[in-house]
């Protein structure tokens, strides 16, 4: 390619989005966001809470690179709780695939607790 055509045709930016189990230690995830990608905590399928809350908190004190959580509407709680731990700094949410109504309310909830949040949700049809 020479210079003229990449100018004209500028690449695209992509983001890499790496989910790392919640119910596992967060080795995949900190790796992945260590190297340019975002790490998520994939707590969706994780069935104990406080297991998959001690895995964040680990994610988040071995990193300032760029991390977040996957989780369901119905695991707000846990969220916001989570995202009290990182204070101002940025962080990324997927909403998993559900009731639009209840993801517009876990969506709302989680802009106003944490002004940081990139926030992307699954949408199926």
């Amino acid at each position: 390619m020479t210079p003229t055509d990449a100018t004209a045709h500028p690449q695209r930016p992509f983001e890499i989005f790496g989910l790392n189990p919640g119910s596992l230690p967060p080795q995949l995830a900190l790796a992945l966001a260590r190297s340019g990608a975002t790490g998520l905590l994939d707590l969706v399928h994780a069935a104990d809470t406080a297991l998959s809350s001690t895995h964040f908190r680990a994610l988040a004190s071995s990193t300032e690179a760029r991390i977040g959580l996957r989780i369901h509407a119905g695991q707000l709680p846990q969220a916001l709780e989570l995202l009290q731990l990182a204070n101002d700094r940025s962080l990324t949410v997927i909403l998993a695939a559900g009731e639009p109504g209840r993801q517009q309310h876990a969506a709302a909830a989680l802009r106003a607790a944490h002004g940081g949040l990139l926030l992307w949700a699954e949408v199926t049809t």
